[in-house]
C-alpha cells in the first residue's frame, strides 16, 4: 500500500472504530474532533491535530484491538508455500461480526481486520 492508502486507512479507522470525525478548518477546528466525555461544551468532541498511524505503529493498532469485543487473535504465518516469507493474519471480533484479514505487518492486519468486522463481514472459516 502506498503512504496515501496507509493515511486513508487510517482515516477509516478513526472514524469507524473510534467514533471520530473530521474538524471544519474553515470554523478554526484542528484536522480530527475525537469524542470525549464532557459534552457540556463541546458537543461531545475534543479536537486533536494528529491523526495516529493505527496502520503502522503497533501501540496504535493495539489501542484499534482492544476495541474488539472478546476475541483477539494476531499470528505470524508463513506467506507462501514453500514458506519463503512471513506475514500476519488477524481476527477480531466486534458487536457487528468477526473480520479476518492477512497483511505484511501485525498493526496494518489488526486495522483490516477491524475494518472488515465493523462491515459485519462473516466469521472466517
Amino acid at each position: 500500500m502506498t503512504a496515501d492508502e496507509l493515511r486513508a486507512l487510517d482515516a477509516e479507522v478513526a472514524i469507524l472504530i473510534f467514533g471520530w470525525k473530521r474538524g471544519n478548518p474553515d470554523r478554526g477546528d484542528h484536522a480530527w474532533l475525537k469524542p470525549t466525555a464532557d459534552k457540556r461544551y463541546s458537543g461531545g468532541f475534543e479536537q486533536t491535530p494528529v491523526l495516529p498511524k493505527f496502520s503502522d505503529d503497533i501501540a496504535a493498532a493495539w489501542r484499534v484491538a482492544e476495541k474488539s469485543v472478546g476475541m483477539v487473535k494476531l499470528a505470524r504465518v508463513w506467506k507462501d508455500d514453500p514458506p519463503t516469507a512471513f506475514e500476519f493474519e488477524c481476527s477480531l471480533r466486534f458487536e457487528q461480526g468477526v473480520g479476518f484479514a492477512r497483511a505484511a505487518s501485525a498493526p496494518l492486519a489488526i486495522c483490516k481486520a477491524a475494518l472488515a468486522a465493523v462491515a459485519g463481514s462473516p466469521s472466517p472459516g
